[in-house]
């Protein structure tokens, strides 16, 4: 599963302070995401050619811990981050 970030999500996954990807729960996410339980993550820096492979160690259905973000989101656990260029 490939997924564009800002720049500022990318580079936090980069320094290992993000461990977490959230994402909108939402028929689109549930299909891509829950329906196919992928193994690995590739997180795009924007649409540039930098690139983070990471393995997702669980999927799951939760809160955000980011302030002001409510609702329920498709969390996406992952750990072993590789950044290519």
């Amino acid at each position: 599963m490939t997924l564009p970030l800002t720049f500022e999500w990318f580079d936090k996954i980069a320094s290992g302070e993000k461990t977490v990807e959230y994402r909108r729960l939402c028929n689109r996410w549930q299909r891509l995401i829950l329906e196919r339980q992928p193994s690995t993550v590739v997180f795009m820096h924007g649409y540039s050619n930098k690139r983070i492979t990471a393995s997702i160690t669980k999927i799951d259905v939760g809160s955000c811990t980011y302030d002001g973000w409510s609702g329920d989101y498709i969390r996406i656990h992952f750990t072993d981050i590789a950044i290519s260029e």
